[in-house]
């Protein structure tokens, strides 16, 4: 739950998190919050959709990390294209084998 927190003036115009607590600007003045947590209500099919998008992320790094696979996806780059981006969307296009 936030709470406005008012005539602070150490809280003037400060924003971001602490800890577990987040402090965030409103038109009203400062609001201090806890940090969510984790989203543990996940489905199936979500789940196998984010556990597809962290090994999309680490594939992603590993070719970056690695200079001669980097030049390989350089020279494949459209304009405006990073080498990570590229990487991302190889891994998450191709088609997966059924478990």
């Amino acid at each position: 739950m936030a709470k406005l927190i008012t005539n602070n003036i150490l809280l003037s115009g400060i924003r971001g998190s602490i800890g577990g607590l987040t402090i965030r600007q409103t038109a009203n003045g400062p609001v201090a919050s806890l940090k969510r947590g984790p989203n543990r209500n996940t489905w199936p099919g979500q789940q196998k959709q984010i556990d597809k998008f962290k090994r999309a992320a680490a594939y992603a790094s590993a070719i970056n990390r690695d200079p001669k696979k980097r030049k390989e996806y350089e020279a494949k780059l459209k304009r405006g294209e990073s080498v990570y981006q590229k990487a991302m969307k190889e891994y998450l296009r191709r088609p997966e084998a059924d478990e």
